[in-house]
């Protein structure tokens, strides 16, 4: 008794399902309501539009097994409405169709210029390619030859766009000199001047850097940046005390005749009166 019970409660939750079958009604009122009876056959059968699977339907629709209607597949239609907004539909192919200068990938759009931008589904011109000035950056003009951004003169996008001394300045887009480069004497200290061949601050006449741009017998002055006698050294007497005079063989200040600073300095038999500089 029992087993015949749970048979029955099935056929009840079947037929509450999926409505009569065959033989199961003899009017619709007796069916889903997406259903008609079927009086020949004596059975339940979706009403027209209606469906239980997507072979009741067109092939570019499926079965909406909730609502069991025939709804459109994915890119298929039978109205606008069935499409996205930057699409319309087809209603001889079923199929949705882009609208014009709309796409989906940069191969919808008409020129290898142009490029997707997904979030409006428009053809854009390619960052960094371009039609005219107005496709690129203010500091850019376009090269209608090449269809390129290229920036005008003195400016940059990267050191290639500048001069070998240069770098690119990506805040301002100016080439600007390199750390111990120049292109322009202000570029440099008081001292110095911007040399046009090597791009380097070099030192102006009269003035040094290193000691190597003075005489053997010179230092460069780190404060002044001039070149100094080094102690003992001379390039005039004007450099010497007054009981010397310079020597220009080695640059020496060397003590004049009967003038001394040690006694070595002084004639065999003599000594040198350090006080007064001079041999007695």
């Amino acid at each position: 008794m029992r087993g015949m019970i749970v048979i029955i409660a099935i056929a009840a939750v079947f037929l509450f399902s999926f409505g009569c079958i065959e033989g199961g009604c003899t009017t619709s009122a007796e069916c889903k309501t997406w259903q008609m009876c079927n009086e020949t056959k004596n059975a339940c059968v979706p009403k027209a539009g209606y469906c239980i699977s997507s072979t009741d339907c067109s092939s570019w629709q499926s079965c909406d097994g909730r609502t069991h209607l025939c709804v459109a597949k994915d890119g298929m239609c039978s109205k606008d409405a069935d499409c996205s907004l930057w699409e319309s539909c087809n209603t001889t192919t079923n199929k949705c169709i882009l609208l014009p200068d709309k796409c989906d990938s940069d191969t919808d759009c008409s020129s290898t210029l142009m490029g997707c931008e997904i979030k409006t589904h428009s053809c854009i011109v390619k960052a960094g390619l371009c039609k005219s000035d107005f496709n690129c950056n203010s500091w850019e003009a376009c090269n209608l030859t090449l269809e390129k951004c290229i920036p005008v003169l003195g400016k940059c996008n990267s050191d290639g766009d500048c001069k070998s001394w240069e770098a690119c300045t990506l805040k301002t887009h100016l080439c600007a000199a390199k750390a111990g480069f120049c292109n322009t004497d202000e570029e440099c200290n008081a001292w110095n001047y911007c040399n046009t061949a090597t791009r380097k601050c070099v030192s102006k006449a009269g003035f040094c850097n290193l000691n190597y741009e003075c005489n053997d017998w010179e230092f460069c002055s780190s404060k002044k940046h001039i070149c100094v006698n080094r102690n003992g050294k001379c390039d005039t007497n004007a450099n010497c005390e007054d009981w010397q005079y310079c020597n220009g063989v080695n640059n020496t200040c060397m003590p004049r005749a009967g003038k001394c600073a040690v006694d070595s300095d002084c004639p065999k038999g003599t000594t040198c009166n350090s006080l007064i500089n001079t041999c007695q």
